[in-house]
């Protein structure tokens, strides 16, 4: 585990640092070549990113721990480098099938599990709080998000929008079945219920379509995302509350903002917890921005709760 934070070194960033080591060998014994054509580009990225780190924590003080942000922005490397990797490896058309097939192979491995995740009870381990992030196998309820196997519902939103307009591509010159996938990550990210990786995929895949003026295939999309949003009450809950009138109290005194919010325990982001939360399930809760609620706990009921929320996390991931 990472000091500061909740996010381990796991197994996937060991296979990264092994798939670099050996494509350094393999350029030493001159095996292969570094596509040189970008890497100015990502040079600079990399550099700038490395800057914002030293502005941040040195001079602006909006970084508090270095550490972390130095890991964030190595991070950066670890990610985009794989782009090196996987250019110096494709020589032949032949290669390039067989990523292609692979990345098809892959988006319908990963969208098939998502829906098994929301249907069928499949598990899934998230980062979304200290808690979930230890590797608990966690079974999702009726009414959370599905999400990355490992990691949240961002992740999985995130990489699904990349591919839509490549299987778009695809479905268009070499097979409409295809749109199949299409269909399935699309129902992925609804029951992701990420509003802003919602909102890219309409602004990409609409306007490609009028690109190529696909006139059928751009109706039928329409009709899938109105009939999957609207299917997803997590979704379209989310997307009025995008849309709303709130009011705003301002104490001029101190410049303190209060947004008064009615909710319910359901509510609540993941890893919140509302004592007696039988007793209030019927009811709404006053919820503040300023962390004020209208429940008041002493010491002893605050290590109650703890060791409640620890017990309800086990016993989920159970």
């Amino acid at each position: 585990m990472v000091d500061y934070t909740y996010i381990a070194i796991r197994l996937e960033d060991i296979y990264v640092a092994f798939v670099y080591f050996v494509f350094v060998i393999q350029l030493l014994r001159k095996k292969v070549r570094l596509n040189l054509q970008y890497l100015l580009l990502f040079v600079l990225f990399w550099i700038s990113v490395f800057i914002s780190l030293y502005l941040g924590f040195f001079i602006q003080k909006t970084i508090a721990v270095l550490n972390v942000g130095f890991l964030n922005s190595l991070r950066r490397i670890e990610y985009m480098g794989i782009f090196f990797v996987f250019a110096s490896s494709v020589r032949t058309r032949k290669d390039i099938v067989f990523y292609l097939r692979f990345i098809l192979a892959t988006i319908a491995i990963v969208t098939v599990y998502g829906l098994g995740q929301k249907y069928l009870g499949w598990p899934a381990v998230q980062t979304m709080n200290p808690e979930y992030a230890k590797g608990y196998l966690l079974v999702l309820d009726a009414w959370a998000r599905i999400s990355s196997t490992f990691g949240g519902h961002y992740d999985l939103a995130a990489y699904l929008i990349f591919f839509i307009p490549f299987l778009l591509a695809i479905t268009i010159r070499v097979n409409k079945w295809f749109y199949i996938l299409v269909l399935l990550a699309l129902s992925n990210i609804a029951l992701s219920a990420s509003r802003v990786s919602y909102g890219a995929y309409v602004l990409s895949s609409f306007p490609f379509l009028l690109y190529f003026r696909k006139w059928k295939l751009l109706i039928i999309t329409i009709l899938a995302t109105v009939g999957l949003t609207f299917l997803s009450s997590n979704l379209t809950q989310r997307i009025n509350r995008t849309f709303q009138t709130k009011q705003i109290f301002i104490d001029k005194t101190t410049g303190q903002t209060t947004v008064p919010r009615r909710l319910r325990p359901d509510d609540l982001p993941i890893g919140d917890y509302i004592p007696n939360k039988v007793n209030v399930e019927n009811r709404a809760t006053d919820v503040y921005s300023n962390g004020i609620s209208n429940i008041n706990l002493n010491s002893t009921d605050v290590k109650a709760v703890k060791l409640n929320i620890l017990d309800e996390v086990r016993t989920e991931a159970r």
